[in-house]
């Protein structure tokens, strides 16, 4: 192994040699050499000589330095010290910004979107290697496999060095054409986006989303300096932009859906401070924020984003990530705590309603796109009067699998009551009736939605109509199809499951749920609208309740005789279910006996 004194002495003398002496070989060559070593250590090494010759020194040698050795070779550079990125990121990261500081604008752009195009080579054959990995327990390694393999984080990690290099060469670009740059920089910049986006971590997406901003800008400041200022040049950008923001932002966790959420509910911040603590950033700083104020460099304003989310259909024709794009800029300024502006009545969103909404809705809460369609669909509810959303069902259907599933109980209970909200917004009556019934029927294998829903069914049937033209004081679900429509009969499928089923799922709370649901409503039909009062329905009530009343007596007789097998803290949670359960049943039963 070589040692530094012989590497910086072989790469000194190529870059000062002695007069009338005629190197063999040239700097370049010498550094190609020693960077395609397979010992790490030299590799090392040889950066850090490059390293310390460009930093070392006046301000007038250091530039001079520079210029000699990247001058005019950024080409053969780049594709040399990309790869080394992973080994030492600090010092590749300060080489690449010397290469782009001196050479020709124009090649540091050729040079920037090769090494986008040897990032997506490198990356094929990463899959390509991980695909057809030896399953015989062979592991030696080849004589002949390149030198430097990388995982996908490290190309993701090579590309955001790429990406801030188009920001600085920009910022130098000479005043000519920009259109055919931009172009090619568009298509080696959002092919290789999406090529290493699978590999992509939250942290990196971060960074990345910062770095396109930048670039964004950098590139618009060009536009305005180059001889070609149409409107070609910020159409390309903006697409860039779009396409930032639908493939990067996602994988940021922007947290708007809680952000809006505990703005307009404060008093659910004390049942999750952990979740609530995080959905408050600094929203000047974060990924999302620096996308936005590039937007707005791009002269994207309100109208602008509400015209591409209310023509979803025919813009996803043409620009797929625009109207995602455009919901997530839009949910971002809705859970800002503050105007953008001083100007207050300037940042009034004019959102359309949720009927219109539906279809970009529906596409946004079933995509990587689900916090910002999540905060848009609350403030389009949230602004509804009651009756004026008729389409309330699909999103309903879309909703349910994130109530039940989502990993942050903050947003399980934002998912919750925007589903509440849905039915409360819906128009009174029947088509309440049919959200419910969509939440609470068999076929829904959400188990632990349905005790949810029978908890809104009985808040809507305690309230009184909103309408103030209606004559009759009783709640606008008290309709003779709701008993039909609605399972509040204990099933027999979940009174015949196993103690611990029965405690340990959500069907034993739901079964107490129907009886408490059953009660209330016998007690407000009182005019029997429902048919709750009826001979038919009464006898049918007494038969569920001998059931649950023999369960209980079951189970408490199977909980006495396991008695001390079962921990102290299992035995107290399983007796106040049963006596939960116990309680509702009696209630029920002495509400009707004493018809």
């Amino acid at each position: 192994m070589e040692d530094l004194s012989s590497i910086s002495q072989a790469i000194q003398e190529a870059l000062d040699p002695k007069p009338g002496q005629e190197e063999p070989f040239t700097l370049l060559e010498i550094v190609q050499g020693y960077l395609g070593s397979k010992d790490p250590n030299v590799r090392h090494l040889v950066l850090e000589v490059l390293n310390e010759i460009i930093t070392d020194g006046s301000e007038d040698q250091i530039r001079t330095r520079k210029e000699f050795i990247f001058g005019d070779t950024v080409l053969s550079y780049l594709p040399l010290l990309l790869p080394l990125h992973s080994d030492a990121p600090g010092l590749v990261e300060t080489l690449v910004e010397a290469c782009v500081e001196v050479c020709s604008p124009r090649e540091a752009i050729l040079a920037l979107n090769e090494s986008c195009q040897l990032l997506e080579e490198r990356a094929e054959r990463c899959d390509v290697s991980k695909d057809g990995m030896d399953t015989d327990g062979d592991d030696d390694e080849d004589e002949d496999e390149p030198v430097h393999e990388a995982d996908p984080e490290d190309l993701v990690d090579e590309f955001v060095v790429v990406v801030d290099s188009y920001s600085k060469v920009f910022a130098r670009m000479p005043r000519i054409k920009s259109t055919p740059t931009l172009m090619t920089t568009f298509d080696a910049i959002s092919s290789t986006l999406r090529c290493l986006l699978p590999g992509c971590t939250s942290s990196q997406a971060s960074t990345l989303a910062r770095g396109m901003a930048s670039l964004i800008q950098a590139a618009y400041a060009w536009v305005g300096r180059s001889t070609d200022t149409g409107g070609e040049q910020r159409a390309i950008l903006t697409q860039l932009l779009h396409m930032s923001i639908a493939l990067l932002i996602p994988r940021t966790r922007p947290q708007t859906l809680q952000a809006w959420f505990l703005a307009h509910f404060p008093q659910y911040a004390l049942l999750h401070p952990s979740s609530s603590q995080s959905s408050s950033p600094n929203t000047g700083s974060t990924p999302l924020a620096a996308l936005h104020t590039a937007s707005q460099t791009l002269c994207i304003g309100l109208p602008d984003l509400i015209d591409l989310i209310s023509q979803h259909s025919s813009m996803s024709r043409v620009s797929p990530y625009a109207p995602l794009s455009a919901l997530t800029l839009i949910a971002h300024r809705l859970a800002l705590p503050t105007p953008i502006s001083p100007d207050a009545e300037s940042e009034k969103i004019d959102l359309p309603g949720v009927d219109d909404l539906l279809v970009l809705l529906s596409s946004g809460l079933s995509s990587s796109a689900v916090d910002a369609a999540g905060t848009v669909a609350w403030e389009a509810v949230h602004r509804a009067q009651v009756g004026e959303i008729d389409s309330a069902s699909p999103l309903v259907e879309i909703l349910m699998p994130l109530v039940t599933s989502d990993p942050d109980p903050l947003n399980r209970l934002a998912w919750f009551k925007l589903s509440q909200a849905l039915v409360e917004k819906a128009p009174p009556g029947l088509d309440q009736i049919l959200l419910l019934e969509q939440m609470l029927e068999p076929a829904n294998p959400y188990d632990t939605l349905r005790p949810q829903a029978l908890s809104l069914l009985r808040d809507l049937l305690g309230r009184p109509p909103s309408s103030s033209t209606s004559s009759s004081p009783s709640s606008s679900v008290l309709q003779s199809g709701l008993l039909d429509r609605l399972p509040l009969l204990p099933w027999t499928e979940h009174l015949e499951l196993s103690t611990s089923e029965f405690i340990e799922g959500p069907n034993g709370a739901f079964v107490t749920d129907q009886l408490l649901t059953l009660r209330l409503l016998y007690e407000l039909d009182k005019g029997d609208v429902t048919g709750v009062r009826s001979e038919p329905w009464m006898g049918r009530i007494r038969k569920s309740l001998e059931r649950v009343e023999r369960k209980v007596k079951e189970m408490r007789g199977g909980l006495e005789e396991a008695g001390a097998g079962n921990e102290e803290g299992m035995r107290v949670m399983e007796e106040f279910f049963w006596a939960r359960l116990e309680e509702a049943a009696q209630r029920l039963k002495e509400r009707i006996g004493q018809a």
